[in-house]
């Protein structure tokens, strides 16, 4: 099946329009039994959940990077026990060819990182449990994994669905009934190979494809799921959290992503 975000035709505001067109559905359902439950015309009802659906959308695609962010206790990177990952990230940077993003911690034992990226924003994201269980090498090629992410758009359109139809629908046990149609949504907007894809492109980066396969090994032997994971954010992970995500495929099992990286 074409991809919707990889077609010509793709345009922010037809996914924008669907996670509006999802929220006016339960709001429309409300506004309209308040409506008929008051004496206000039932148009009044429907306009209010139009505008109820639309407004808040436009500012979550204009903040999708912050959103994301404000939805994690992080703390900035900059202490001695940070150094490594801040050079690391510094001249990877350069390499890759994009601008040097924020570097954040979240303090939790698990091992995993993301990246959050939007016109505005651009921001990697390690767990203190990941910084404490690989060695530079390793470090280094989830850095690279993070940073391709942020070059070829992925972690762009990432960020853009699952602060419109994550953090507005998934996280929310009153919108559980649209999960199926919202997880066929991701689907068709993220490749759900992206894994794969970056796994190469980020081993091409280092020129070191043990490193990378290495690291994932490590990530493997522990815990890979925050505490601060939800249904709205799994997608944004390095390494899947948990395999019943919207996105989850055998693209992104990590044993698959070690054994291919082990053959390149």
């Amino acid at each position: 099946m074409t991809k919707l975000l990889d077609t010509p035709r793709y345009s922010k505001v037809v996914v924008m329009a669907i996670a509006a067109f999802l929220l006016f559905i339960p709001l429309s359902i409300l506004l309209g039994l308040v409506a008929w439950l008051l004496p206000i015309p039932f148009a009044l009802g429907l306009l209010a959940a139009a505008v109820f659906a639309v407004v808040p959308v436009f500012v979550w695609a204009k903040k999708a990077g912050s959103i994301m962010l404000r939805s994690l206790e992080l703390t900035p990177a900059k202490g001695h026990r940070e150094t490594g990952f801040i050079n690391l990230v510094e001249g990877l940077s350069l390499t890759a060819g994009v601008a040097e993003p924020q570097c954040y911690v979240l303090e939790d034992q698990a091992r995993n990182a993301m990246v959050v990226a939007d016109d505005s924003v651009q921001a990697l994201v390690v767990t203190r449990g990941l910084l404490e269980s690989l060695q530079r090498v390793e470090l280094e090629g989830v850095v690279a994994e993070l940073l391709v992410q942020i070059k070829n758009g992925d972690a762009q359109k990432a960020t853009f669905v699952s602060a419109l139809f994550g953090q507005t629908i998934l996280n929310r046990s009153g919108l559980s009934f649209l999960w199926p149609l919202v997880s066929w949504l991701y689907r068709n907007v993220l490749s759900a190979e992206r894994s794969l894809a970056a796994d190469r492109l980020a081993v091409g980066l280092t020129r070191y494809p043990p490193g990378l396969r290495d690291a994932f090994c490590v990530i493997k032997e522990g815990n890979v799921k925050p505490a601060a994971t939800t249904k709205g954010n799994e997608c944004l992970w390095c390494v899947a959290p948990s395999s019943r995500g919207p996105l989850q495929s055998s693209g992104s099992e990590i044993g698959l992503r070690i054994d291919v990286l082990g053959e390149l």
